[in-house]
């Protein structure tokens, strides 16, 4: 008894210090429990809520819950005792039941109700065992499930065994734990639509509860694309089980729509845990991994077999994967719980995901952060967002400087915009390898990559006005240094590299740091003309921030382990001499050609100087930190 009353009062206070039991801990009767946001209670031996625990929240968990041991819930059949509360979308309690320890008991957690007005079909996992729709239907919504006619039925899966599409349920299909189902939010005959319009209406969370899925899961799939042939024109016609062709509602967030494999190899699960799950600790890079995204916005259209189909045209988070290096948004690698996500492969292989214990994680940012390096090349990434009042919109887009990609090239870093649709907002084009200005692009981008040897030369940033559009927008950045897991708080990078604004129009050339901002007028509709553009390390004209003219073109890049010169276009040959920080010299050329690159091998990390002399008589110095 003196071991609970311990608990409940360490508890009520938030100790944030881990607790651990040597035998099963009991919650008893109706006082309230509370964990606080950002603690973390372990319970070492299991967990039992006896029968006296009546109550709605006994257990209120803003925080974080470990148990390792069983979990049994006896106070209450349907969970409402034990509730794990939702705030906003990175402040929500999480509760994680080991693998090998059984839950006998249901919980519940709270989501914000899905909105009708931006989602025709919401997207959602499932974290509970039940036996069918049905059942998830009467408990959660209060209804039966709708048979109805395909677009009427309740509720939708992904398959990704038989063919890529999405098939609908009936209200004795059986639920996987690992599935990506969508709910129809454009009808009500499942009052799913009402049900969802209340709460929010309300302001109210939704509270879904059930028997937790805590196991090992598999997620299979089969190589379903075989018969589809080698090119999207070939096969975007063609149709499904259920009379849809194709191209209505499979769209491709990785590749160029003119590329053989666009709109293959694209498998859909859910996160089956009441937990986060983190992809960089999956077995998701065992296959030939392209990128991975999870879509904010579900929208569907009942068109059979042709219209628009289905789409994320709001926002999205999307991580893409080269060389054992992770670009993009790391937001794509944490599902949260409900959570869908998706992942698209190079090749046609069968597979199987793991879902364990590795995966599951309390953590709102991948584990890779811990180490903040990811892969042995040189790799700069630009995260540029349009803001509106402040306010991130939903335009946003990366540029990758990485040594481990070719210019002018399609790399797997890089990725479409996924469906632009009808917006203001900026979009990437493919560089020319030789730096020659981009004009006109039939792509947009929203990852792009250069390798780290295109000093001096423009990166194309395209920029759509909508009609009538007369908002002041400023444009905002974020630095990534070594991957995408370690974000620069403040400053440049550490060794002197930097991508560059450029404003066309104004002639502004910027640096781009940590607290980079930069206001975007109201301006007609541009459709695809250029104004800005962004470049790595040299701007035109070789301007500054403040406008003043260097001495000349020359620049001093990194390109992995090494610095190069990237000489003056204008000089024939050059001497160069490095200096350590005391100014005794320990290198020194003379009569360079200036035709290509120069590297220096540098003994050891420390600060340099290195001065050029051209043959006309210019000097250049520029300090560097190896």
């Amino acid at each position: 008894m003196m071991k609970r009353n311990y608990l409940l009062i360490a508890l009520v206070f938030g100790i944030t210090s881990n607790l651990g039991f040597a035998q099963t801990a009991y919650v008893v009767g109706n006082d309230k429990v509370q964990v606080n946001q950002n603690t973390l209670l372990y319970f070492g031996d299991g967990l039992t809520i006896t029968n006296g625990a009546t109550d709605e929240s006994v257990i209120s968990n803003d925080g974080n819950v470990e148990i390792v041991g069983n979990y049994q819930n006896n106070g209450d059949t349907d969970g409402k005792n034990f509730v794990s509360t939702w705030t906003a979308e990175n402040n929500f309690g999480q509760v994680i039941i080991h693998d090998d320890n059984a839950a006998t008991g249901w919980l519940t957690m709270e989501k914000r109700a899905m909105d009708s007005d931006v989602d025709s079909w919401g997207q959602f996992a499932v974290p509970y065992a039940y036996s069918t729709p049905n059942d998830a239907m009467q408990n959660w919504f209060g209804t039966t499930y709708n048979n109805g006619t395909r677009y009427r039925s309740s509720m939708m899966i992904w398959d990704n065994l038989q063919l890529p599409e999405f098939d609908h349920l009936t209200s004795a299909s059986s639920f996987s734990p690992v599935g990506y189902y969508i709910l129809n939010l454009t009808y009500s005959d499942g009052n799913i639509k009402d049900f969802m319009d209340d709460y929010r209406d309300n302001n109210q969370n939704v509270q879904y509860n059930g028997l937790p899925t805590n196991g090992v899961h598999s997620g299979n799939w089969n190589a379903v694309y075989a018969g589809f042939g080698t090119g999207w024109d070939s096969w975007k016609n063609s149709i499904n089980s259920h009379n849809e062709r194709y191209y209505t509602y499979i769209d491709d967030f990785v590749r160029q729509i003119t590329e053989d494999d666009y709109g293959k190899y694209i498998y859909q699960f859910g996160n089956p845990y009441t937990s986060n799950m983190d992809l960089t600790k999956s077995n998701i890079t065992n296959y030939a991994i392209r990128g991975v995204m999870q879509s904010l916005v579900a929208d569907w259209t009942e068109e059979v077999g042709s219209g628009e189909g289905m789409s994320a045209a709001s926002d999205y988070h999307i991580a893409t994967y080269q060389g054992g290096v992770w670009g993009g948004d790391a937001a794509a690698l944490i599902v949260k719980p409900f959570n869908p996500f998706i992942f698209v492969l190079n090749s046609d292989a069968g597979g199987t995901f793991d879902f364990n214990d590795g995966i599951k994680t309390f953590n709102m940012n991948p584990s890779a952060n811990v180490s903040g390096k990811n892969g042995n090349s040189a790799f700069y990434q630009l995260e540029m967002n349009l803001t509106l009042d402040g306010i991130p919109t939903s335009n946003r887009f990366f540029v990758i400087a990485s040594s481990n990609v070719e210019n002018g090239e399609r790399e797997s870093f890089e990725a479409e915009y996924f469906n632009f649709g009808n917006r203001t907002g900026f979009y990437l084009a493919q560089e020319h390898p030789e730096g020659e200005h981009v004009t006109y692009t039939d792509r947009k981008m929203h990852i792009n990559a250069i390798n780290t040897d295109f000093v001096g030369k423009p990166i194309p940033l395209f920029f759509s006005a909508l009609e009538g559009d007369n908002n002041t927008y400023v444009l905002t950045a974020k630095l990534f240094e070594g991957s995408i897991f370690n974000k620069l708080s403040e400053g440049n990078y550490s060794d002197e590299n930097t991508f560059l604004f450029y404003d066309q129009k104004t002639d502004t050339l910027l640096p781009i740091a940590s607290d980079f901002e930069y206001t975007i007028e109201p301006q007609d509709p541009q459709g695809a003309r250029i104004r800005y553009e962004i470049y790595w390390n040299e701007g035109p004209e070789d301007r500054l921030g403040t406008g003043e003219l260097t001495e000349s073109r020359t620049i001093i890049y990194r390109d992995q382990d090494l610095h190069k010169i990237r000489f003056n276009e204008k000089w024939n040959s050059a001497d160069v001499k490095v200096y350590d920080i005391s100014g005794r010299s320990i290198q020194s050329y003379t009569n360079v050609s200036t035709k290509t690159d120069k590297e220096l091998k540098l003994p050891a990390n420390g600060v340099y100087v290195v001065k050029i002399v051209a043959d006309n008589g210019d000097v250049y110095t520029q300090k560097i930190i190896k």
